[in-house]
């Protein structure tokens, strides 16, 4: 080989190598983050998945991997094993149980902090026996609930139990949503809870396996409860569950019969305070301006609208700085 080619090749050769090294260290940029995601195939999971999706297609520099969890407080402890490069879904009622401490915590985890809601959920029973009118009417009955960790196992449990002072006088079981479908459908339970996220406008959307309990032909029958007994409830176990209604046929025409009274359970996305200021503000950014797209990937996402994505139920301490960055440069906080 001559020097000329000889020189040629070293400046191809050098050429290619350098461009290799831009693109991976571009590649590079894009962190992996783990976002605990709760139960598969509820509502929360199926948000996690769609708020992924988007952030894939918007952001240069985040890549998210829901995983499944019970919860939002195994999401928290997951989070404190590597605050870093995880966030997880939640609920302010859970993350503010962890801040103090109170149960299902041996300890207080105080450093979470939210960087924005998908959707204000209420929380009800329901049932396919029409003689099954209100929730004292459970008394010896069977009532699936949702994982121990979580609202909708540890709080419907503490409303059942301690509200209205039915311990020892039902069985409860804890279930993922395909169980307590399947367990309501073929009567080994007699009531299950029911998420249900409310709508700016049109029906209220129902966690997904709802509609395989209608395709199967059975009409549900919803029970509430009342300010007293949810006041009493948070009183007796320090917890705060706030009242909204059901109304009447929100979730569709009968469903509910009349209005109920439920509690609101506001679901979102958290972080470590230690978690990256920066992948917290794209986040927050990408959830505020592309919070619409989530909807074309799953239809619970119909409930994700911007009058609830920033209407923060925490003090400003439990705003992640990154996210309380954006929402200070639009106004919003």
């Amino acid at each position: 080989m001559n020097k000329k080619k000889l020189i040629t090749c070293i400046i191809v050769f050098c050429f290619v190598v350098g461009f290799a090294g831009t693109f991976g260290a571009l590649a590079a940029e894009k962190r992996k983050i783990e976002m605990q995601s709760s139960m598969f195939g509820g509502v929360l999971y199926q948000l996690c998945f769609a708020f992924s999706e988007i952030v894939k297609k918007h952001s240069q520099i985040i890549e998210l991997n829901p995983v499944e969890s019970a919860g939002t407080g195994a999401g928290i402890m997951k989070v404190y094993g590597d605050p870093k490069d995880r966030i997880t879904a939640g609920t302010p009622i859970t993350c503010i149980a962890a801040k103090h401490g109170q149960k299902p915590f041996n300890k207080p985890y105080p450093d979470m902090r939210i960087m924005g809601n998908f959707v204000r959920n209420v929380q009800v029973l329901i049932t396919l026996d029409p003689d099954i009118k209100q929730v004292t009417d459970l008394k010896g009955k069977k009532v699936g609930l949702g994982p121990q960790p979580t609202v909708l196992g540890r709080s419907m449990r503490d409303v059942i139990e301690v509200g209205y002072g039915l311990k020892g006088q039902l069985k409860i079981f804890h279930m993922k949503w395909p169980q307590l479908k399947d367990s309501l459908l073929d009567g080994s339970i007699d009531a299950m809870v029911l998420g249900v996220s409310s709508r700016p406008a049109g029906k209220w959307v129902a966690v997904p396996v709802y509609q395989e309990i209608l395709a199967a032909g059975k009409t549900p029958h919803y029970m509430g409860y009342t300010k007293e007994i949810l006041e009493n409830t948070g009183k007796a176990t320090n917890s705060n569950l706030p009242p909204l209604v059901l109304p009447k046929d929100s979730v569709a025409s009968g469903q509910p019969d009349r209005d109920i009274q439920a509690f609101i359970d506001d679901l979102g996305v958290w972080a470590h305070k230690d978690f990256d200021l920066a992948l917290a503000y794209e986040l927050t950014r990408i959830l505020h301006e592309h919070y619409d797209e989530m909807k074309t990937i799953t239809g619970v996402a119909k409930a994700t609208h911007k009058d609830i994505i920033f209407d923060l139920a925490v003090t400003d301490d439990m705003i992640h700085p990154g996210s309380m960055k954006y929402l200070k440069e639009k106004g919003l906080r």
